[in-house]
C-alpha cells in the first residue's frame, strides 16, 4: 500500500533538508532511553533484539556526530552513499 501511495519513497528522502527540525530530545536522550529499555527487557525476560538493535542504531549515528541532532538524524546513519562514478 505504501508503494502505490509513495512509489519512490528513496528519492524523496533523498530531498529531505538535513537541517533536522528539533524539539523532542537528541540522540544521546534517546539513546539512554533506549539503554533502559534493554535492560526492562532483559530482566522481565523478554526479547531485547529489537531494543538492541534501537540502540546500535542510536550509538552508530551518535559515532557519525549527530548525537545532538533529534531522532530523525538516525536517517544520517543509514542513508545511502552517493553514488560514485567510475570513469576507466
Amino acid at each position: 500500500m505504501l508503494r502505490s501511495t509513495c512509489p519512490d519513497a528513496h528519492s524523496s528522502c533523498s530531498q529531505i533538508d538535513l537541517g533536522w527540525p528539533s524539539g523532542n530530545a537528541s540522540i544521546h536522550t534517546w539513546a539512554a532511553w533506549a539503554e533502559t529499555l534493554v535492560h526492562v527487557a532483559d530482566d522481565a525476560g523478554v526479547s531485547a533484539s529489537l531494543p538492541r538493535a534501537l540502540r546500535e542504531s542510536l550509538k552508530w549515528t551518535i559515532e557519525l556526530g549527530q548525537g545532538d541532532k533529534d531522532f530523525p538524524a538516525v536517517y544520517e546513519a543509514f542513508r545511502p552513499l552517493p553514488s560514485t562514478s567510475w570513469v576507466g
